[in-house]
């Protein structure tokens, strides 16, 4: 019959082609029956089609283009998706049962294929994949409910054979398709569930209504439709009754009318338990649906008594039982990323169609919701990972912006509020991926259609699982069309492995199959028959898009007509076709570089276009979803031209000093002219270069979108969908294409404005080449589009430009202050003032503006300028923005009232006729704002309530009621204060109710954000109010708990420790005292942003007055101690932000809360605090609180009264409390006066001391963590402030008047024995009168001379007093201060230095040697770590020492030090006994007086204390020592090795350590010099040593035998190592290698001494510490008690980049590599041959850096005047380039270059401020790197510090280097902003922390191996090395060039007298004159942009880049 029915179709002919045709005429025949072809009485089995089907294959098989190995569909021409796609559309396309019926038949025919395909292994798990996946599409159609038993019977032997494979493979791979066909089943089988239930409770009603009826028992009034669950309270019919009636229906139903349900649930059970049995899958999200089915209920009970398999119960038991095991969070939350990533969201927001709430897909990830839910309602507090949290935070803002369900939308954002994140790291994202995305990007841009396509074969993968039999059939058709050509197969192949799988099979079959083209009139319409026009063959000459390229949109249009996301995705690449193929070969722009030409008719259609969607101008307003695929498009094309432009050969090297090359694509060529190019030192002999005409000018970006849009529009379309990064970038790129700079707000408003020349196109190249200086044309127009390629538009002035610079400052203002880029924004602000006065500098018009400095200044320019207004201006009256900007102000003010009843008057302003909606909403919102934040009207919650009477009682204003609006839908404030009201009344589902609409609300706001940018910096407010929610939904189950059952305690006390008061719960007494130590308080006054402000108000306001419901509801005694203790914590909150005003609001209202406790008298039993305390404590606030607003007077009186009347009070009774309260009144009150300086040292100093004292009792009495660390603190204090006072004496001491007068009391001393001779003498001679009078002159000198001793005497005894409370007060901190506090460093630092300042001192060495000889072995060896180059420094021979002596102690201390701490210690000490290993000699800085300070005595002391240590240290250690030495010894070699020999830069890398006879990667395996000492164990290795682990305080390093914490120990090196391309004894690169696996680069050095370099890392690291407590972010009671969200009140994070430096000898040491980082140089310019630097590839035609060279070398000699013309000169010919450094660097996303941009301002800020206080310079080019992953600056190379710079031959002038390339990359604003306020935020730390720094330096400049002044033979070298190389060492006597220690200690004073001088604000130049910050840092700035100062430079230096 198969035969007679296909014989005409000659397949033996056609092979497959023919074979596919019968394929296809054979499953049509199976789908309509035999009796289409006249065969009726013959029934043809699935068996006979498939004997049929393998007949077909083997005849094909011997064609020649069969494949042997396929299986016989795929040599039929046709895979197992396709034909099941086919079907699946049949199926859906049946409009019977019967039909229906009988394709299903057809699909069960494939499932047979499949079958077989299985058992013979050959099929791929895609195509199981698909098969399951088509089963889940047609059991989930309602229309094929009567086909489900013959779909589950398939099923199940689909399941059976899966799992019978041997291999696994088909499971493993189709386990995302299997977890969705489990869901679906659940799914199928709960519907099932429910219709049988829906109907036989129908039933059930019916009989109960029926039997009512006849017992005349019938109501009025009754529901025939009730639930089961209320059917129990009838009184006539049991439960055991109810249930039969059910079961009996329930089985009577199942045999008559639902037979269909009851066979779909047996099947879906058969296939889920089928599933479970398997065992190969894992059900954690399975268990997850025990929320949705209930399995403890009734009806549960009574179905599974019908049929078990009517009940998952047992199922779910099943596997509850076998996975009992209770999973982490962790693991949720990675379930929860897992089912997403399986069951993927839409995130195009054209995807309009609402996914079916049925939909497999959408349970899974609502189960997954609640599981997530489930977790982190669970987690506790100290369990929070923001690391995790960060990870599934994308996944649940992709669901909330979803079209799921409204309930998943509220689940997720409820788990979104239960996150721990902040703005801060949210910011952090953009840079965290920026590498990989950068690299991603990079690589979609060499071939961008690549990339277009490669999205779009993902897209058809994913469509052709889309539930729609349309989209799965078009998907189908599109993907056969596609996969006709070659090309297309390889970019399948760099496709992920489930869409390879997926369109796989489609590029198997043989072409000529495949060329089935779409017909599209079947499914398009006009406008995409229109768009396929523009790809048929021929359609225009004019056109050059390819064939392929052509076919391939072509073909795409068809799935782009049924799918938005496909037609979004397909656009960009679709224009960039267009354009880029439409070239205008007459006037072709750049087709090199750019995408089509400006003059075809193409590019000006799509201009057209663009313009009318984008533009206001136009009136129209667009959709967001039109605008953010316009903008995707535009950002598509700029990507693709700026990454060709970047990678042109086309680029060549800058140079007009001598004749510049042409362009050429032939590198060899490039390369000689850029060697004929490298200018000599002659060429500046030979070339005038004033002679020379000015260079080209800028004339916009040189690449670009070539559209021609409005840049400014742009930006503004931008802003609109809330992109706000985009809108700055386009804004700026508009700017700079007209104003030609970085900082254009700066140039612009200048006096003259750069109007440059035009760009000149030559035919004969295809780049633009910018004209010769005779052919410059001056503009008449200039260029205002979003790209460069000199496009010209209409003709512009300078007011013109003007007008542009003022939007375009508007734009950037808005969006900074969207980002809250506060620093920014005010830069920007102010050159826009600057800007509207040149603007309108002769009119009349008055200036608008306001200004942002401060709340009050723009309260009052809001108010001048609405007072102003006239009549026709008074509309802005009521305009939103400008009174909502006023009530911002008058709350930052503290004028809340008055800003309540301001707003009142708003509202009775705005009339109802009026189209104020928006306004009233505000002031309607706002009024339910300001009642939830006056929670001082809530307190009628605490006093007994009759039921129902309102909780809110609103103060008399004018309008005591909420403005009326028309729309009816509660906004966020008005829920959640309708909430609470309903609360108060005990209607807890209303409340909750209304917490869901706030939760609306939210979600409407977060679903506008629009594109990944809007959902980075709009999130902040919203994460704020969800948490707020999550908290009040809490309260709302507590008290629904409480209300209607017993378990309201346990949900109560859940409550309180999850919000932080265990204490209250656990039966703690309440204590109001501060456990978090915060002495610290100067320079710690935070100004936080009001409206971050106003949202953690109404974040402490809710809970505040949650906690007062609950305790209206409630008797528990710990709500009301979390009440006291929530309040008060509020008060210190403000109070530390800075906000005295609302503090003081709060303890106001704190006292009012106490004193309703009082009188209800639950409140004193609880607390255990005895009346007096407690107002002590608040009134202790009350001081804090004045102290917070400047009034330190009154702040003193309150501690000084309030601890007189503490230690008044006591009656010799102990009280811990009042201890307590009495030591931290004392200690405050002593700090205080010590900051205002109003008392003297003996009236401060026992305060200090009393309170040390009583701290140590109470610790002592009883030890506690807050104990300890007050007794800590304490002793820090009285520490530092006797440290003030020996330092003050010590300096009077050694002051020029104290030196005078005991000059003069010696000289008495000498008159007194000249006069006692004369007295003697007269006496003798008899003389009586000349006696007398000689006695009285006598005896009034005695008595001065004996004044003068006593006072001598007393200064001396204070001197060694306040020593001895100072060393002994900080030894006793240090052994108590635990390690979790921190910032602690600076008083080590100052015992230290005390210690050695006076070790040697015959007065005072006794005093401190013997307190540090005491407290050694107690004193925790971690905090002295960090100082370890200064304590090793001064090891020295103690011959005749007695036991006591400084250098007993200091050995005990080291030999503690490298015990305790064996990595960081072992190291220093052998770079110590390395002293005289120099090698050849020593050509660095400082070498001889190193190498003649370590002396041979201070080296055999060293090995004293090595062989010391390795008999007395743990084992280990002594094997860690003999492998550092070899190491060391190898690393020193290696550094030796002599490079002489080594040319070319080919030589340079990769040289085998073989080779050049070095043992580095051997030397710790047996190798080299190792095989020698058999003795050295091979168990201790070193650790990486430029990677030393963390300091652990417990001193765990892992014996020896494990990694320490933090590092790896080393393994090996690599086999090679490169050299760098520059010096005489070049450094080595190396690669060391850890037992982790990471690879380390390391550089060598020899020949060059890197200690200095080593103090200064360690100085950074300190300075560091200081710049943490920059803002609030060093407050640590802020950070515990608000957690992350204190991030984003201070996000500056300023710092200095550190890398490890490891001195190995005088004349070696190792220096970390510091990855991802480039010279700015190096960028700037030219750094090889074969690469052309950015000046020269964004300025041709400009100087070149030789030429501005050799030009500043012929002014070297010439006058000041001079040297600036020349200057001048040079900067008229050299633009700055460095803006363009994160375009290149970070263009993966406009988040990651903003914040680049921002990070590295920040970090020039820190680094000039840092580095003008330390005196670095030589900050030449070379020596500062920039990182490309982060935008920072990294500082190396540090041989210039402490002001040696001024000493040089040519002296260093500017204090850093900031030259104008360093300022282009700032931004618009240049150093205003940004770099100005990080400055001033730096000096600011600083000075505070002067005392600190100072205490650090004095340490580390008092080093005695080092003079920090430069001599004059370094000082020539260093400017001259290339004229000459010192060799060998300079012979000198060590005794004749020795320093003394005076001379040592007159050198470090010197230095730290003006690092002092500096930070008290004192600059030299300014004739002695005090700077504030502010102004010391605008001094600084100005001196080191001065083009006079910069002209007077070192050559080397490169003022000019």
């Amino acid at each position: 019959m198969l035969q007679r029915s296909l014989a005409t179709l000659r397949i033996q002919k056609t092979a497959a082609k023919g074979a596919f045709v019968a394929l296809r005429h054979m499953l049509l025949l199976r789908q309509t029956g035999i009796h289409v072809v006249g065969i009726c009485n013959i029934e043809a089995t699935s068996e006979t089609y498939l004997t049929g089907m393998k007949h077909l294959s083997t005849l094909i098989k011997s064609s020649p283009s069969s494949r042997k190995n396929a299986n016989f569909l795929e040599m039929m021409g046709s895979c197992m998706t396709e034909c099941v796609v086919l079907v699946k559309y049949w199926l859906c396309s049946s409009v019977s049962a019967r039909q229906r019926q009988e394709t299903y038949d057809t699909f069960s025919l494939l499932v047979s294929i499949l079958h077989d395909g299985i058992a013979n292994n050959s099929v791929t798990s895609s195509d199981v994949g698909f098969c399951l996946h088509s089963f889940v599409v047609i059991f989930l159609d309602p229309e094929n409910s009567e086909i489900l038993p013959s779909v589950f019977e398939s099923l199940g032997k689909t399941l059976k054979a899966m799992f019978a494979d041997p291999s696994g493979a088909i499971v493993s791979g189709s386990m995302a398709v299997l977890h969705k066909l489990t869901f679906a089943l659940l799914q199928i089988h709960q519907r099932a569930c429910h219709r049988l239930f829906s109907v036989c409770n129908a039933a059930l009603s019916t009989v109960q209504y029926e039997q009512k009826a006849s017992q005349g028992l019938l109501s009025a009034v009754e529901d025939a439709g009730a639930s089961w669950d209320s059917l129990g309270a009838s009184p006539w019919m049991s439960t055991s009754q109810q249930d039969g009636v059910l079961r009996t229906l329930i089985s009577g139903k199942v045999e008559i009318e639902e037979r269909i349900s009851s066979d779909t649930m047996v099947g879906a059970y058969d296939c889920l338990q089928t599933i479970v049995s398997s065992g190969k899958i894992h059900f954690d999200d399975l268990l997850g649906a025990d929320d949705i089915i209930n399995q403890t209920d009734r009806k549960n009970e009574v179905f599974r008594s019908v049929n078990q398999k009517f009940s998952l119960s047992q199922l779910f038991n099943s596997i509850s039982s076998e996975n009992s095991r209770e999973s982490s969070f962790a693991e949720d939350c990675e379930n929860f990323i897992l089912t997403l990533q399986e069951n993927p969201i839409s995130h195009d927001q054209l995807d309009t169609k609402r996914t079916s709430s049925s939909s497999h897909s959408v349970l899974a990830r609502s189960l997954a919701l609640r599981r997530l839910e489930k977790a982190l309602m669970n987690r506790r507090k100290a369990s929070v990972d923001e690391e995790v949290d960060h990870k599934i935070y994308p996944f649940l803002l992709a669901m909330a912006h979803s079209s799921d369900p409204e309930e998943s939308l509220l689940i997720s954002s409820r788990c979104l509020g239960m996150l721990s994140l902040n703005y801060s790291s949210l910011q952090d994202t953009s840079l965290s991926t920026c590498g990989d995305s950068r690299e991603e990007l990079i690589k979609s841009l060499d071939d961008p259609l690549l990339s277009v396509k490669r999205t779009i074969l993902t897209l058809v993968g994913k469509f052709l699982l889309s539930e729609c039999s349309d989209t799965s059939l078009i998907a189908m058709k599109t993907a056969k069309s596609l996969l006709v050509s070659s090309s297309v197969k390889e970019i399948l192949m760099t496709l992920d492995e489930e869409t390879r799988g997926l369109l796989g099979p489609f590029g198997t079959a043989d072409e000529k199959v495949k060329k089935e083209t779409l017909k599209m009139s079947d499914f398009c319409s006009k406008h995409l028959k229109a768009m396929s026009c523009c790809f048929d063959k021929g359609t225009s000459q004019e056109h050059q898009v390819s064939n392929s390229t052509q076919e391939f949109f072509r073909v795409c249009v068809g799935l782009s007509a049924v799918e938005p996301t496909f037609a979004a995705a397909i656009f960009p690449g679709l224009i960039f076709s267009l354009l880029d193929g439409d070239v205008d070969d007459e006037n072709a722009v750049q087709s090199s570089i750019a995408i089509g030409s400006q003059n075809s008719q193409m590019h000006k259609v799509i201009s057209r276009c663009f313009s009318g969607i984008i533009s206001t101008k136009t009136g129209r307003s667009m959709s967001s979803q039109a605008i953010g695929i316009i903008l995707n498009t535009l950002e598509l094309l700029r990507s693709i031209t700026e990454h060709r432009f970047r990678n042109s050969l086309e680029h060549t090297k800058n140079q007009v000093g001598s004749s510049r090359p042409n362009s050429s694509k032939s590198m060899s060529k490039r390369s000689r002219s850029r060697t004929n190019d490298t200018s000599s030192s002659t060429t500046s002999k030979r070339t005038n270069y004033k002679s020379l005409p000015d260079s080209p000018k800028w004339r916009g970006f040189p690449y670009g979108v070539v559209v021609k849009v409005d840049g400014l529009d742009v930006a503004r379309a931008c802003f609109k969908i809330k992109r706000y990064h985009s809108a700055l970038y386009y804004a700026e790129m508009c700017m700079q294409n007209l104003v030609g700079t970085g900082k254009f707000f700066v140039d612009a408003s200048r006096d003259t404005v750069l109007l440059e020349p035009r760009v000149v196109h030559d035919s004969k190249f295809k780049t633009p080449r910018f004209p010769s200086h005779s052919t410059i044309v001056q503009p008449t127009h200039l260029c205002v589009l979003v790209s460069g390629f000199g496009l010209l538009a209409e003709s512009r002035g300078a007011d013109d430009i003007l007008d542009r610079a003022l939007v375009a400052q508007d734009i950037i203002g808005h969006c900074l202050d969207e980002l809250r880029a506060k620093d920014e924004l005010e830069g920007v602000l102010l050159h826009g003032a600057t800007l509207k006065l040149k603007r309108n500098i002769t009119s009349l018009n008055d200036l608008a503006g306001r200004r942002h400095d401060s709340a009050f200044s723009m309260l009052t320019d809001l108010d001048s300028g609405l007072q102003l207004a006239t009549k026709k201006d008074s509309a802005s009256i009521d305009d939103s923005p400008v009174f909502s900007t006023v009530a911002a102000c008058l709350e930052d003010l503290g004028l809340n009232h008055i800003k309540q009843n301001y707003l009142a008057g708003v509202g009775l302003n705005i009339s109802k006729d009026q189209k104020s909606e928006s306004s009233r909403q505000y002031l309607r919102e706002k009024w339910f704002e300001d009642a939830l934040t006056r929670t001082s009207q809530w307190d009628d919650t605490l006093m007994p309530t009759d039921e129902g009477q309102a909780l809110y009682h609103a103060q008399r204003l004018p309008t005591d009621t909420a403005p009326q609006t028309e729309n009816k839908n509660a906004h966020y404030h008005e829920s959640i204060f309708d909430s609470l009201q309903c609360f108060s009344r005990s209607d807890i589902s209303s409340g909750l109710i209304h917490l869901v609409q706030a939760r609306r609300s939210v979600l409407t706001t977060i679903q506008q954000l629009s594109g990944s940018e809007a959902q980075t910096s709009g999130m902040v407010e919203p994460l704020s109010r969800l948490r707020t929610l999550s908290q009040l939904e809490l309260v709302g189950r507590t008290l629904e708990d409480i209300v209607d059952s017993s378990e309201g305690i346990s949900s109560l006390e859940s409550l309180l420790n999850r919000w932080g008061f265990a204490g209250s719960v656990n039966g703690e007494e309440l204590s109001l005292l501060d456990n978090d130590v915060n002495y610290d308080m100067s320079g710690q006054d935070c100004t936080i942003d009001g409206s971050l402000f106003r949202a953690i108000h109404s974040d402490f306001a809710v809970k505040e007055i949650s906690l007062k419901l609950l305790s209206g509801k409630t008797s528990h005694c710990g709500v009301s101690d979390a009440i006291t203790a929530h309040i008060f914590q509020s008060c210190r909150v403000y109070r530390e932000l800075g906000r005295p005003d609302v503090a003081k609001t709060s303890l106001s209202n704190l006292r009012s809360v106490l004193r309703i406790f009082h009188k209800q008298d639950h409140a004193q039993e609880r607390m255990q605090i005895s009346s007096t305390t407690v107002p002590a404590i608040l009134r202790l606030e009350d001081a804090k609180i004045k102290r917070c607003e400047r009034d330190f007077d009154q702040a003193i009186i309150h501690c000084k009264m309030i601890s007189s009347f503490l230690a008044s009070g006591r009656d010799g009774t102990s009280d811990p409390e009042r201890d307590h309260l009495c030591a931290e009144a004392l200690l405050l009150g002593g700090l205080w006066m010590t900051q205002q300086n109003v008392e003297g040292a003996t009236t401060v100093l026992p305060y200090y001391e009393r309170a040390s004292e009583m701290s140590m009792k109470i610790y002592r009495k009883s030890p506690t963590d807050a104990g300890e660390m007050r007794a800590a603190m304490a002793s820090f204090k009285l520490g530092e402030f006797a440290a003030s006072l020996y330092s003050s004496i010590d300096a009077r001491m050694h002051d020029e008047v104290w030196k005078k007068r005991r000059g003069v009391a010696l000289d008495r001393k000498n008159e007194m024995r000249t006069l006692k001779g004369q007295i003697e003498k007269a006496r003798k001679d008899k003389n009586n009168e000349r006696y007398a009078e000689l006695s009285h002159v006598f005896g009034t000198m005695k008595v001065e001379d004996e004044m003068d001793e006593r006072e001598v005497q007393s200064v001396q005894d204070s001197l060694g007093r306040f020593l001895h409370m100072a060393v002994r007060s900080y030894c006793q901190a240090i052994q108590l201060c635990p390690p979790s506090v921190a910032h602690v460093s600076k008083y080590v630092y100052e015992m230290i230095s005390l210690w050695f300042k006076n070790c040697q001192k015959k007065k005072t060495m006794g005093i401190v040697n013997e307190l540090i000889r005491m407290n050694t072995l107690q004193m925790p060896s971690y905090r002295l770590v960090p100082l370890t180059y200064q304590l090793f420094s001064r090891i020295d021979a103690a011959e005749g020492e007695e036991k006591n002596g400084f250098q007993h102690t200091l050995r005990q201390l080291v030999l503690k030090l490298c015990s305790d701490h064996p990595y960081h210690g072992i190291v220093q000490l052998i770079a110590l006994s390395n002293g005289q290993k120099i090698g050849t000699g020593v050509s660095g800085r400082h070498a001889d007086t190193y190498l003649e300070n370590v002396g041979v005595s201070k080296i055999e002391a060293v090995d004293s204390v090595i062989k010391e240590l390795q008999k007395k240290a743990p084992k280990y250690v002594s094997g860690l020592i003999e492998n550092y030495k070899t190491l060391c010894d190898s690393y020193i070699s290696t550094g030796e090795w002599d490079t002489a020999h080594i040319k070319g830069p080919s030589a340079y890398k990769n040289i085998p350590f073989s080779k050049a006879k070095l043992d580095l990667p051997t030397c710790l395996t047996g190798g080299g010099r190792r095989s020698k000492k058999s003795n050295v164990s091979s168990d201790n290795m070193p650790v990486i040593i430029t990677k030393p682990p963390s300091i652990r305080p417990d001193c765990q390093y892992g014996n020896g035998t494990e990694d320490p914490i933090g590092s790896e120990r080393v393994v090996g090196f690599d086999d090679v190592f490169s050299l760098t391309p520059s010096g005489i004894h070049r450094p080595k690169i190396v690669i060391c290698n850890g037992t982790k696996g990471g690879k380390f680069k390391q550089l060598v050095k020899a020949q060059d001494d890197m200690r200095q370099d080593a103090i200064m890392q360690q100085v950074f690291s300190t300075v560091n510490e200081l710049l943490l407590n920059e803002g609030s972010t060093g407050n640590d009671f802020l950070k515990k008690t608000m957690g992350n969200a204190i991030s984003g009140i201070s996000s500056r994070r300023l710092r200095l980049i550190t890398y490890g430096v490891v001195p190995l000898s005088p004349a070696s040491g190792v220096l970390e590599w510091v990855d991802h980082t480039i010279a700015f140089g190096d960028f700037c310019d030219e750094k090889s041959r074969s690469r052309v630097g950015a000046h020269s590839r964004y300025y041709p035609g400009e100087w070149g850096n030789s030429d501005c060279r050799n030009c500043f070398i012929s002014a070297q000699d010439k006058s000041a005047k001079e040297k600036l013309q020349t200057f001048e000169l040079i900067c008229r010919n050299r633009s700055p380039v460095f803006r363009f450094f994160f375009l290149e660097y970070f263009n993966s996303s406009m988040e990651a270059w903003h914040t680049a941009r921002t990070m590295y301002t920040r970090s020039c800020a820190v680094n000039s401020i840092v580095g003008h206080v330390l005196g670095i310079g030589d900050r030449h080019t070379s020596n500062i790197l920039v990182h490309t992953k982060t935008g920072e600056v990294v500082h190396i190379d540090f041989g210039i510090v402490f002001e040696q710079g001024k000493t040089l031959p040519t002296p260093e002038r500017v204090p850093f280097r900031l030259t104008r390339d360093v300022i282009d990359g700032m931004g618009p604003s240049g150093t205003e902003g940004v770099f100005a306020k990080s400055a001033e935020a730096t000096l600011s730390v600083l000075r505070n922390s002067g005392d600190t720094l100072l205490t650090i330096l004095s340490a580390v400049v008092s080093d005695p191996l080092y003079r920090w002044s430069i001599s004059a033979q370094k000082a020539n070298h260093h400017q001259n090395r290339k004229s000459a190389t010192t060799k060998g060492r300079v012979s000198t006597s060590r005794d004749a060039t020795a320093e003394t220690e005076e001379s040592r200690n007159n050198e470090a004073e010197r230095a730290i007298t003006k690092i002092h001088a500096k930070l008290e604000g004192y600059e030299d130049g300014t004739s002695g004159e005090h700077k504030t910050i502010a102004g010391q840092v605008k001094l600084l700035i100005n001196e080191a942009s001065d083009p006079e100062k910069l002209s007077q430079m070192f050559v080397g230096w490169s003022p000019w880049t």
